[in-house]
């Protein structure tokens, strides 16, 4: 909010001459200068005004942009999200969503609404949002999900939000794919070679490793391959390479070490990544699986010059686990606050459920968030 200071009423003798005249009036023009301008950092103020869980609108369902189109904007959006000077970049792993048959405890055989996925997304204010354990059976080029779709049909209900999102190859029964959705408002999707997503002809870009390869404990490395997605916040300004992980879980066994090769191998593709892209402003987020504050994964992302930003201290399931995280590149300013948050603690308090209800009509996973700071772009 703006405040203005109370106007002073400043008396003056009657002059006679010329110069006393001009006295009077520079004073009076001074005084209503003063009266009039906004405390410093009011812009600010209001530019940050709209709190991180105010819904966002969004554009009708018969322009719904999920269908195969170029991210065709040319210039910087104008929705507002939390700042116009930030972008909210989650991921939330959606149990089985598809697949209710496999969801779990309360979860079993209950299907998730799409009213109730977009009410979580708006809530989170995100921007981009990276997806895992997505089902589909519809294979296509690009590979297409009724239940995203319906998702994004109510998030375009109203304007002027307008989602969009892409679906990764996975392992061969296409369970439990990764992707991303982002709203076009607020940022545009870039292919590799710099110019705007288009479905029809660009492909999603899968990390370069070896997917052949097992790890010592004879199971499959990256059995859900990493794919990348730039990103950018306008002409001229930040953008950053979004790769969604999901690593092995300690699903039958004890797989610490297996995740520790997963990230090796993660790291050693990220200089191709890197010169593919032409950025160094790299985020690795998404469900890493790691139980522990110290496990070989999270100290090989480490010494690869990356911030951990859950480093086992903040709950991202419902029974209490950290395995959702996030590593942000230490050396880029964009990502000097380090911010992280699982969305679930405000959600459910405002919508008055508990973990319970949570897992059982949306996910077993919380929907984390980071934030980038807007600036000049600097590489």
């Amino acid at each position: 909010m703006i405040t203005h200071m109370p106007r002073r009423r400043r008396r003056f003798r009657r002059r006679t001459t010329a110069s006393g005249l001009l006295s009077a009036a520079a004073l009076l023009a001074a005084a209503y200068f003063f009266s009039t301008r906004p405390p410093t950092g009011a812009a600010t103020q209001t530019a940050q005004s709209t709190p991180p869980n105010t819904p966002q609108t969004s554009a009708p369902a018969s322009t719904r942009t999920s269908s195969p189109t170029a991210d065709s904007s040319t210039s910087a959006p104008t929705t507002p999200s939390a700042s116009d000077d930030v972008l909210r970049i989650g991921a939330w792993n959606i149990e089985w969503l598809g697949k209710p048959a496999l969801r779990s405890g309360p979860a079993s055989n209950v299907a998730q609404s799409p009213e109730d996925l977009a009410d979580v997304i708006r809530f989170a204010n995100v921007d981009v949002l990276g997806l895992a354990e997505v089902v589909t059976t519809q294979r296509g080029t690009p590979i297409r999900s009724p239940e995203i779709e319906a998702v994004i049909d109510v998030l375009n209900a109203g304007a002027p939000a307008r989602w969009r999102y892409v679906l990764f190859p996975g392992r061969a029964t296409g369970d439990q794919l990764t992707g991303v959705m982002w709203n076009t408002s607020r940022v545009r999707a870039l292919a590799p070679d710099g110019t705007p997503w288009d479905e029809r002809t660009h492909r999603p870009w899968a990390l370069p490793i070896d997917g052949t390869r097992r790890s010592a404990q004879n199971s499959a490395l990256w059995n859900r391959p990493p794919h990348a997605m730039k990103f950018s916040a306008g002409p001229g300004r930040s953008d950053f390479v979004l790769v969604m992980v999901h690593m092995k879980a300690d699903y039958q066994g004890q797989f610490a070490a297996h995740r520790g090769e997963e990230a090796r191998a993660l790291v050693e593709a990220l200089p191709d990544t890197r010169r593919v892209f032409g950025d160094q402003d790299v985020v690795v987020i998404g469900d890493f699986n790691i139980t522990s504050e110290v496990e070989p994964a999270d100290e090989t992302l480490t010494a690869a010059q990356f911030a951990g930003l859950n480093p086992g201290r903040v709950s991202t399931t419902w029974r209490g686990g950290t395995t959702d995280r996030a590593f942000v590149p230490i050396k880029q300013p964009e990502f000097a606050s380090r911010a992280f948050e699982s969305v679930n603690p405000a959600f459910q308090r405002s919508r008055g459920i508990d973990a319970r209800e949570f897992k059982r009509r949306y996910s077993d996973h919380d929907l984390i968030v980071t934030e980038l700071r807007v600036a000049q772009d600097d590489d």
